[in-house]
Formats: C-alpha cells, sequence, structure tokens
C-alpha cells in the first residue's frame, strides 16, 4: 500500500489524495474484476441453461423414439406370430387336401377299372359311381 502511496506522491498527488488513490484503486480493479468473474459467470449459467433444456428436448424425443419401437415390436411380434399361425392352419389344409385328393384319385381309380371291365354296349351306371363319396 505505501508502494502505491509513494506512487501516486512521486506522480504529483497530494498526500492525501494519494492515500485515497491507494485504497480506491485496488477497490476499483477488485470490483472490475468481480463484474468480469459475475458476466462471465452468467455467460456459462446462461449456457448450461441452455444445454439442459437441450438435453431435456432430446430426452422427450428419445422417451418418444422407444416408445414407437416397443409399440412396432409388439406390432411385429403379433405379425409374425400370427404369419406362423396361418402357416400352420395352411400346412394342415395342405395334408388334408392330399389325404382328399388321394382318397378322391383311388375312388376315380375303382370307377375307371369298372368302368373298363363293363361291356361295350352296356350303359348302365356303375355301382361305384352310386355309392362314391363327393358326387
Amino acid at each position: 500500500m505505501s508502494l502505491l502511496i509513494a506512487l501516486f506522491a512521486k506522480m504529483g498527488a497530494s498526500q492525501r489524495v494519494a492515500r485515497l488513490l491507494a485504497v480506491g484503486v485496488p477497490i476499483v480493479l477488485a470490483a472490475l474484476c468481480v463484474a468480469f468473474l459475475w458476466a462471465r459467470g452468467t455467460h456459462y449459467r446462461d449456457q448450461r441453461d441452455t444445454a439442459r433444456a437441450q438435453i431435456e428436448t432430446v430426452n422427450a424425443k428419445l422417451a418418444v423414439s422407444n416408445a414407437s419401437i416397443a409399440e412396432l415390436q409388439a406390432s411385429l411380434s403379433r405379425y409374425v406370430g400370427a404369419g406362423k399361425a396361418a402357416q400352420v392352419a395352411q400346412l394342415a389344409s395342405i395334408e388334408r387336401q392330399a389325404k382328399d385328393n388321394a382318397a378322391l384319385q383311388a375312388q376315380a381309380d375303382a370307377i375307371r377299372a369298372e368302368v373298363a371291365k363293363m361291356p361295350a354296349g352296356k350303359c348302365e351306371t356303375p355301382k361305384t359311381v352310386i355309392t362314391a363319396k363327393g358326387l
């Protein structure tokens, strides 16, 4: 402090003014530093608040996306399950049709064999046709 008083005194200030300046200049410098740090802190606080708001927005969008993904996965599971059930039903139907076709083919073969045994001029309905299933 005495160094500042001596410096101001050498610059031509009176002893009283030099003492006031020696006290006032450090206070003003400290106030300027505090103001600068306060302004920087406000700037960083604003940046922090903006970043937090952006994070909240991203998290909200992510929650919506995750809900949509879960809904799509559930729909896909339902469709896959329905597809598998339809495939099983289709295979069972194909097996039934194959059995029915085999039975009808055997019946048709029996009718053809009976018709082939009939005499040439005779017009009569074979008994296998009369008792045939599905005709």
